[in-house]
């Protein structure tokens, strides 16, 4: 899914006062089929608002918020929805020149639903294909870090980044229903993430007769830890004895990469257009495609 605040690289060396942003976008999701977990293509859209103050040279901080809806089909029959509403506290942090620490939390509320495919299959009998649907909800809290070091020659910047994050979700138990003997009562599941991030980024600004338009660069190879569980605890909501058996989760993809291209422009009035596009590749379960689009408008110190 996608991830962030509002403070961003590309966004310290914007002036002083109070300024706000909109963005809105989409990303599409390819999720491959395993033996713990079904494929799946997803489209998942959302919006993101907020402000920011300049306090002084060395600090911005501000609040974003977001949502978005994910929204998929399972390979072979049923699909899900999920609608997260959060919010994003940042700061933007500029010790020494050319160097900076961007800081992030965050907390979502998110509710889910999804219908799938419920069957019994063995050697010697399979039961029909039937329908098993249910819903729940769960909240996330997260935090980031991003350091950065930004080296300037002529109208080029470009320079390091080092990242970490932390986010952690408490889902609720839940229970289905609408198929006869098949569905299944989960546990709630407390799940963690660790992950870290290296790589670097790049900016050329040119002028023009309208302003300055800054093509951008960013890569970056994101390394998890896996330190969340795997195991998913269930039984049938029919079954009299209650008996309890667990669900294996597909294993976390260790490595992968994020690239990152876009494009603002620093446009009279202190008016910032931006678009970003952004893949996720090599990731073992998901490949990802998204866009953004958005404004930023300053209104001086």
């Amino acid at each position: 899914m996608p991830e962030g605040g509002g403070a961003s690289a590309d966004e310290h060396d914007l002036g002083g006062g109070f300024s706000v942003f909109l963005s809105a976008g989409a990303t599409a999701l390819d999720h491959d089929e395993n033996k713990f977990e079904l494929g799946y293509d997803a489209a998942v859209p959302q919006v993101t608002a907020g402000f920011d103050y300049r306090f002084n040279r060395w600090l911005v901080a501000g609040l974003a918020f977001n949502y978005y809806n994910a929204s998929g089909d399972y390979n072979g029959g049923g699909r899900f929805n999920t609608d997260s509403y959060g919010g994003i506290a940042f700061a933007s942090i500029q010790p020494v020149d050319n160097a900076f620490a961007d800081i992030t939390l965050g907390y979502a509320y998110n509710d889910y639903y999804r219908t799938r495919r419920a069957f019994i299959k063995n050697t010697s009998v399979s039961t029909p294909t039937q329908t098993a649907r249910g819903g729940t909800d769960g909240d996330q809290l997260s935090t980031t870090l991003l350091l950065g070091y930004d080296i300037p020659i002529d109208n080029i910047t470009f320079g390091p980044r080092a990242g970490i994050s932390y986010s952690r979700e408490w889902v609720s138990n839940y229970r289905e229903n609408g198929t006869s003997g098949l569905a299944l009562r989960y546990s709630g599941m407390d799940d963690e993430t660790l992950q870290t991030s290296l790589g670097g980024a790049a900016s050329m600004a040119i002028s023009t007769s309208y302003g300055v338009v800054v093509p951008q660069l960013s890569a970056q190879w994101v390394h998890d830890y896996a330190i969340g569980g795997r195991n998913v605890n269930a039984r049938y909501v029919d079954d009299p004895t209650g008996s309890e058996f667990k669900f294996k989760r597909e294993q976390t993809a260790r490595n992968f990469a994020i690239v990152d291209v876009g494009i603002s422009a620093s446009l009279p009035h202190d008016i910032q257009p931006f678009a970003n596009f952004t893949t996720m590749q090599g990731n073992t379960n998901f490949t990802s495609y998204g866009g953004v689009l958005g404004v930023r408008i300053g209104f001086g110190s």
